[in-house]
């Protein structure tokens, strides 16, 4: 007879005919409390391990963000097999199904050796799970930083508001004493030492610096809101247009270059952006001819604008600086500005989400802005 066939008579023998067995009962002599503390162990332990895998089946199916969930069954069908073991050890008190209760125990050998094994292993991403403790504090900061955001759109929006009255209050007893300067000139000139009359010129170009101040400063503070629509624009056609509008003065060269995309975006934020790059170019030139170049170019769905001078260069220790409110590089009285302008340009980029920088390096003339703006949708064209 072969080994397999023993193998087999051996099973049907353990399973279906355990002749020669004698059932459990007999090693506890068949005393009856004894016999009662066993089965109704085994049965209530067997009972009890069968409701801990439904407990877990429904736990898993209502909790749809659960992870590890595979390790949540190599743990059911470990107590689900716990469990007949405990109720194949009531059986054998009066059966002798030895070999039943060998197989489940077998099966419930390798089941929780696998689920040993993945705990183990997946115990390092386990302890990286936050603690209720800590969900709590992330929640609690979440709603901290809820409220300061509503707080702080409060407080931009009284700021806003502020600025608005400020400036109507501010600019039209300014404009009234730039006028009365004005007359007053007009009036003394003819006995007046030119002295008195420089310094009512002197008188006049304050007014009016300090009048142009207050309105970069409401600008400042309109930068970002435009509630202008989305619409498709074709920007070397929106480039054009804004030299026309600026009309260089003779002796300069401003020109779009390359090729033009479609940009889905609002049309006012881009358009002052563009247009006060490309003024400042001509401005800030300390020769009587020059040259400005506009280009744009996409990358990875984002257009990337670059408005480049042949001007006098940026020094690389002032890239940042010019960029800080009310900071310029020249004195006001030798060129009249309000140092606002760039401020404006890197608040109105950055809100919709894009980065402004300056690339120049002098004692090599010319300097080069470039922005990025995000876009609702572009193509080349």
């Amino acid at each position: 007879m072969s080994l397999g066939s023993d193998v087999l008579g051996a099973a049907r023998r353990w399973l279906i005919d355990p002749a020669g067995l004698t059932p459990h009962g007999f090693c506890l002599l068949w005393e009856p409390g004894m016999i009662w503390l066993h089965a109704v162990s085994d049965a209530v332990t067997g009972f009890a391990y069968f409701t801990i895998p439904l407990a877990l089946a429904i736990f898993v199916r209502r909790r749809t963000d659960l992870v590890f969930r595979p390790v949540f069954v190599l743990f059911a069908a470990f107590i689900v097999l716990c469990g007949t073991g405990h109720l194949l050890d009531l059986v054998t008190l009066w059966v002798p199904a030895y070999g039943l209760e060998g197989l489940v125990k077998a099966a419930t050998a390798s089941v929780s050796i696998l689920t040993a094994g993945a705990l183990w292993l997946l115990m390092p991403q386990a302890m990286l799970l936050p603690s209720p403790m800590q969900l709590r504090e992330v929640k609690q900061a979440l709603a901290e930083r809820e409220q300061r955001s509503l707080e702080l759109g409060r407080l931009n929006k009284d700021l806003e508001q502020f600025a608005y009255v400020a400036s109507h209050d501010l600019k039209a007893p300014l404009h009234a004493i730039g006028r009365l300067a004005e007359w007053i000139g007009d009036d003394i000139r003819p006995s007046a030492s030119a002295e008195t009359l420089d310094n009512l010129l002197l008188l006049q170009s304050r007014a009016k610096r300090l009048e142009m101040l207050i309105e970069s400063l409401l600008s400042y503070a309109r930068a970002g809101h435009e509630k202008a629509p989305v619409e498709t624009l074709n920007v070397g056609s929106l480039v054009e247009g804004i030299i026309q509008s600026l009309g260089p003065p003779p002796g300069f060269r401003v020109r779009f270059e390359g090729a033009s995309i479609m940009l889905a975006t609002q049309r006012p934020p881009l358009d002052h952006v563009l247009r006060n790059l490309i003024s400042n170019a001509i401005k800030h030139n300390d020769r009587p001819e020059g040259e400005v170049k506009v280009s744009v170019r996409l990358r990875d769905g984002v257009a990337h604008f670059r408005v480049e001078d042949d001007g006098p260069g940026i020094a690389p220790e002032f890239h940042r600086r010019i960029f800080t409110i009310f900071q310029t590089l020249r004195s006001r009285d030798e060129h009249e500005t309000s140092g606002i302008g760039l401020s404006i340009v890197q608040k109105t980029v950055e809100r919709v989400g894009g980065k402004v920088w300056v690339e120049s390096a002098p004692p090599r003339r010319g300097s080069a802005f470039c922005f990025t703006w995000p876009p609702a949708a572009a193509t080349s064209r």
